[in-house]
This record gives structure tokens, sequence and C-alpha cells, in this order.
């Protein structure tokens, strides 16, 4: 049986943070900026909740913790401009608390097009 992978149609994140707290501690680093941030809750993530960062234009991400330690970062955006924008405001702010993280940034054709980390080697 032949499985087709279908392309993304938007530029896409794939990340991890390694953080031993709660979604609801990660959020609160986000206040004060320019980034909206929510917990919302669901049955489909660990502890029925995860945190959704987004902008104005239309560009989001989400944390969800997989691990004890450990949560997985997904995201997309209309551009590629729009998307480094909100990695480059979330890698600067995870940074500032010194926290081991990675962004990749992806276009729609699967090539990475743009690196953030904090502590992480490639």
């Amino acid at each position: 049986m032949f499985i087709a992978c279908q392309m993304p149609t938007h530029p896409y994140i794939s990340g991890q943070l390694l953080f031993n707290n709660s979604i609801v501690v990660l959020n609160d680093f986000f206040r004060g900026s320019s980034i909206h941030h929510e917990i919302r809750h669901s049955s489909h993530f660990q502890d029925g909740i995860y945190l959704r960062l987004s902008t104005d234009t239309g560009a989001g991400l989400t944390f969800e913790k997989t691990g004890a330690d450990e949560f997985l970062i997904e995201g997309e955006a209309n551009t590629q401009n729009d998307l480094e924008k909100l990695a480059a405001l979330v890698s600067s702010t995870l940074t500032k608390q010194r926290l081991k993280h990675r962004l990749e940034l992806y276009s729609t054709d699967d090539n990475e097009f743009s690196y953030f980390h904090y502590n992480w080697a490639k």
C-alpha cells in the first residue's frame, strides 16, 4: 500500500523546549510581550492543557507537554517572514529565562530556512 505525504500549505515550526515546570509558569514568561498567549483546554494534550501563542498577523504556535521536562513546539504562519518574527520573539523570551530550546523553521517545500536555539547543538 502506498501512502502519499502531503506537502505543507504554510511555513511551519517544529521544535522542543526542555523545562521542568508547568504550562502555567511557561505562560507567565510571555506576560507583557507583544505575543498573544493563552492556556487552552483539550483532551488531546497531556494534563488536558496546552499553551497557544499568536500574533496579529495570524502566526501561531503551541507548546504541548510531552514528558516530565519536555515540551513539543509546533506552529505555522502565512509567510516565512511572519513565522521568523514570531520565532525570534519566542526564542528571545525563552533565552532570557535560560531555557534550553530549539525552533526549526521550514518552508512549504519542507526546506529549513531558519533556526533559533539556546544551548542546543544543531
